[in-house]
């Protein structure tokens, strides 16, 4: 049987004003609203005056909630962070942060944790560089900024600037690779993320946003799995509690929306006894794997980073898996990432 679950789509990771984004709150969601997204998380670094200004709730159809992007006293690592009402000044560690947010009952996101910058020096990466901590929840595993950027030159600076969605790809092989390798001791959540700042930029004397949101909007999203709905009946705190809760556990996976909405895909283990859901860990024991999609794609199942079954041209796929491992799913559209799980673990 299919699980039961309360699908919410929405956009993690993006700036406003309140720090280096171009766009007013109100302005934001306007564009969140006219893309049909059911939230949005806000990230602006190193503050949560958003939050305390009022503007956390519904706009339409939307929900706006509030986390920060944290940056450590040396403003390298970055880190993602929600469910908390207060931070520190910005002097400690990236665990020191880390540290703080869990202890204060929120969860925190590695941001674009394998940043690079091969062909524009001027615009420095921010790789996440502090593994010390064990105490994070998740990885960011798609940043559309990051990817957008480091495939940037000035020879198709242009066209990336008409077409900013084509660019995205795939999520860095090294990010896969460090999430299959963490996820073997615990759960490690993965996240995709918008980085929106809607950059103002003159071009012939014309100022233009570069990389606008009603466009990231159609980029990277997050799906959520809710034990209930979202609803204008519960209070934002109730609200954010579902969402925060389904990261916290990954039942959630993320979508390049550029290639098809993503909706309806679900990814569980069917146990004699028992069904595991994404975020799952269990001892090793039979089951199928089954995988939905909502269009006929190809689907890649995966364990410990390295695929066990593939199957084009279709909208299913049912597998028996048995030993100990990481399993995760990939969506392609054609040679295009397109639908990422999150794992189910058997130990």
């Amino acid at each position: 049987m299919t699980p039961r679950f309360f699908e919410a789509e929405g956009i993690i990771h993006l700036h406003s004003r309140y720090s280096d984004g171009s766009g007013e709150v109100p302005e934001i969601m306007k564009d969140a609203t006219g893309s049909l997204l059911d939230f949005v998380l806000f990230t602006d670094h190193n503050t949560l005056r958003p939050k305390k200004d009022g503007w956390e709730g519904w706009y339409n159809q939307t929900l706006a909630l509030f986390g920060c992007e944290l940056n450590d006293r040396n403003d390298q690592n970055h880190l993602l962070s929600f469910g908390i009402d207060d931070i520190s000044p910005k002097h400690k560690t990236a665990s020191g942060y880390i540290d703080e947010v869990v202890d204060a009952g929120g969860i925190c996101f590695l941001a674009h944790p394998h940043e690079k910058r091969s062909n524009l020096p001027q615009y420095p990466p921010y790789p996440w560089t502090d593994w010390s901590s064990d105490r994070f929840t998740g990885m960011e595993i798609w940043n559309h900024m990051s990817d957008w950027m480091e495939g940037l030159t000035d020879e198709n600076k242009y066209q990336r600037f008409v077409h900013p969605l084509r660019s995205l790809k795939f999520p860095p092989e090294e990010t896969l690779q460090k999430w299959d390798e963490l996820n073997r001791d615990r759960l490690v959540v993965g996240i995709g993320g918008s980085d929106c700042h809607a950059i103002e930029q003159e071009i012939m004397g014309v100022t233009v946003q570069v990389f606008p949101y009603k466009v990231a909007f159609r980029a990277i999203r997050t799906h959520v799995l809710l034990e209930k709905p979202l609803s204008r009946d519960l209070s934002a705190e109730e609200n954010a509690s579902l969402i925060y809760s389904a990261l916290k556990a990954g039942r959630c996976f993320f979508v390049n929306h550029y290639r098809g909405h993503g909706k309806g895909f679900r990814f569980w283990f069917e146990g004699a006894a028992t069904q595991l859901q994404m975020g799952d860990r269990h001892p090793a024991g039979s089951f199928l794997a089954k995988i939905f999609i909502p269009e006929v794609r190809t689907i890649r199942l995966l364990k410990d980073g390295k695929v066990i079954s593939s199957q084009q041209e279709t909208d299913h796929l049912v597998v028996p898996v048995t030993g100990p491992g990481v399993y995760r799913t990939e969506i392609l559209f054609g040679d295009t990432g397109w639908i990422f799980s999150n794992p189910i673990t058997l130990i």
